[in-house]
């Protein structure tokens, strides 16, 4: 949510008064990572190794970095072994210094890790050396193992944060491990064995994801750029949300790939393509401002942004060609990480994360003057007065009993890729002051989604890069690959035990670079048998429980297919490649909740209408909040195309409101 207060925020309206306790909640934040260090740093785990102090300072938010190594200082010389308190600390102080030098620099997270275990083996070697050659075998083990140990448990608190299942298992493994410290006799064992079923429960959790956040960083960059004063507010704790866990593709017809590479698209096709994809039930007008407002959308992202692409192209399901470009890093990580950092240089704009929107002020004749906020602290609300509130708070597909409202198929049965941000609140505060909504029954599955766990598998978008086909358990294909998400989706559902299996070969894998691009992803789904490999069809099918001889014949039928140029069973829609040699990668999927494309009703200009028509002044809605898009489907990467399109809008439009009322 982004909140527009007029002009020059800074030099007029102090932040307590906008948001009171805003500093002293800070000050606790630092305190807060100050103490967790304090604690993790005098914990041991079985054996003398002290490992979590050291693993924390590699991986905690840079803000809070000099607070928490502070903390791992103090208990390190106050509660460690002599000797492997100053061990501890080089390492620290190497921690500290490289991330500090190295924290604008891209693929350096692991920096900071790695110069951590390098200190502390140059310290052990330094020690040998003044020893004359002795070796402290206890010394040195104590050592070794806190290196391996805060490498790897820094890796799991990077994968797994604290707000997730995963991590509060991970948290919880760690203070089992640390209570040894201060156990007798076969306690301690006893707590070494419980912190390993701890990290055993984080590895077998649930991820969940974020709120969206995209939206309002263009609107609010577009809004400052026009010198007006922006409050960015987002109630988790990290700004970029699902577009950072997303694919990041955007789908621009007239893109500059598509020029190089002689591809002829014109953003009517786009409008053709959404429409029919969406079984025309969206609004035209709407649909065409999201088409002819994408390549200049791309163009911002690029130069306003500095977002960095691939040359590449994907062609998703719906689309009748190759539209859609992909951010450098394959990742909506790109696009979020370079505006917040815009965002950050701008001195218009404000930016509070941990605070919830509760509800929506409006004065008497019903125009949106102000947010009730609530205070992340103490749970107190308080209210910001502003001259237009963007709403931007995605869908409500993590919401079950939202979704059964409207419609009663999509139970709690069917996992959800969406945060559990994702609960309509932005919808729900807008009704409450008159609001419509339209579409709301229209929920879109993702058809290839973990079948544990719900989450978007990355991996298998070598599907949507000509590589691929989906098998059932029986071996054979049911359905064309690049279809529409929903029809995909109710193909799989309609299978036995609801699951299908994308089967791809190693040259697949190497020519799209997933693998490695999600290499996180990959190993993990490998290590619980979501994906597995094997060098031929027979041992890659038995391990997923699927026919192996019908596999074996729809390998080579398919073969035949690409070898004719056209696919007779589904008609395939694009470039068909064959599936050669192994190795082979046999993936289960299942669908699972994607998008809402049901929201708030909203005007061509990003306005938010009430159940008669007419616009609730000084309020706007951009992205999945916002229905009547889409239709009955979603195509895939117009989620990007249009977020930054009516972001923009919503941005200049509330730029305009200001204006006008300041003259």
């Amino acid at each position: 949510m982004a909140t527009y207060l007029g002009e020059k925020l800074h030099t007029n309206v102090q932040l307590p008064a906008i948001l009171p306790g805003a500093r002293g909640a800070a000050l606790l934040w630092q305190g807060a990572a100050a103490a967790t260090g304090l604690v993790l740093g005098a914990g041991q785990v079985y054996g003398g190794a002290a490992p979590f102090g050291l693993a924390f300072t590699m991986v905690c938010p840079p803000l809070y970095l000099f607070a928490a190594a502070g903390g791992v200082l103090i208990s390190s010389l106050a509660f460690q072994p002599a000797v492997l308190g100053v061990k501890v600390i080089a390492a620290l102080t190497a921690t500290v210094a490289v991330r500090r030098l190295l924290q604008d620099k891209p693929n350096t997270k692991n920096a900071g890790i790695w110069a951590g275990c390098l200190a502390l083996a140059l310290v052990q070697a330094a020690v040998l050396f003044f020893a004359g050659g002795y070796v402290d075998l206890s010394q040195a083990a104590a050592t070794g193992t806190t290196a391996l140990l805060a490498a790897g448990s820094a890796w799991l608190m990077r994968r797994f944060p604290y707000r997730e299942p995963r991590g509060l298992c991970l948290w919880l493994a760690i203070a089992a491990a640390c209570l040894q410290r201060c156990a007798r006799g076969p306690l301690a064992p006893g707590l070494a064995v419980a912190a390993a079923a701890g990290l055993c429960a984080a590895f077998a959790g649930t991820l969940e994801e974020t709120a969206v956040v995209s939206i309002t960083l263009a609107a609010a960059i577009t809004a400052a750029n026009e010198g007006k004063s922006v409050v960015l507010m987002d109630k988790m704790g990290v700004f970029g949300g699902d577009t950072a866990l997303s694919g990041g593709e955007m789908a621009v017809p007239g893109n500059w790939i598509q020029v190089t590479q002689g591809i002829e698209d014109s953003p009517e096709n786009l409008v053709s393509d959404m429409l029919v994809g969406g079984d025309n039930k969206g609004d035209p007008e709407l649909v065409a401002i999201i088409a002819n407002g994408a390549l200049d959308s791309a163009n911002w992202l690029t130069y306003e942004g500095g977002v960095s692409w691939k040359h590449d192209l994907m062609q998703f399901g719906g689309h009748n060609i190759k539209r859609s470009i992909i951010p450098i890093t394959h990742s909506g990580s790109e696009m979020t990480t370079k505006l917040t950092n815009r965002v950050n240089g701008m001195d218009d704009i404000v930016l509070i994360d941990n605070t919830k929107a509760v509800e929506l002020v409006t004065d008497d004749a019903g125009a949106v003057t102000g947010v009730k906020v609530e205070n992340p602290v103490t749970g107190d609300t308080s209210e910001v007065k502003c001259k237009a509130v963007v709403l931007a708070t995605g869908g409500f597909g993590s919401n079950v009993d939202m979704r059964v409202k409207y419609n009663p198929e999509m139970d709690d049965k069917i996992l959800s890729t969406d945060s559990v941000a994702a609960q309509g609140d932005g919808i729900v505060m807008a009704e409450k002051i008159g609001a419509d909504t339209i579409d709301m029954e229209y929920i879109q599955t993702y058809p290839v989604c973990d079948p544990e766990t719900g989450a978007l598998l990355y991996v298998g978008d070598v599907r949507l890069e000509n590589h691929g086909i989906l098998v059932n358990r029986e071996g054979d294909r049911f359905v064309q690959e690049l279809d529409r998400r929903d029809v995909i989706s109710n193909g799989i559902k309609n299978q036995p035990d609801g699951v299908a299996f994308l089967l791809f070969d190693q040259a697949a894998a190497d020519e799209t670079g997933l693998l490695k691009q999600h290499a996180d992803e990959y190993e993990n789904s490998e290590a619980r048998g979501v994906i597995v490999k094997a060098d031929t069809l027979d041992d890659v099918a038995k391990a997923q429980g699927v026919d192996a001889a019908e596999l074996k014949k729809t390998v080579e039928k398919w073969n035949q297919y690409c070898a004719d140029g056209k696919d007779p069973d589904f008609g395939y829609s694009a470039e068909m490649n064959v599936i050669g040699d192994g190795p082979y990668y046999l993936m289960a999927c299942k669908p699972a909740v994607h998008y809402t494309m049901g929201g708030l009703h909203i005007t061509p200009e990003a306005e938010v209408l009430t159940v008669d028509g007419t616009p609730i002044a000084g309020l706007y809605a951009a992205g999945e909040v916002a229905g009547h898009k889409m239709g009955t489907n979603r195509l895939g990467s117009c989620s990007m195309t249009d977020i930054y399109t009516f972001g923009r809008i919503a941005g200049n439009e509330i730029a305009a409101r200001a204006k006008a009322q300041k003259n």
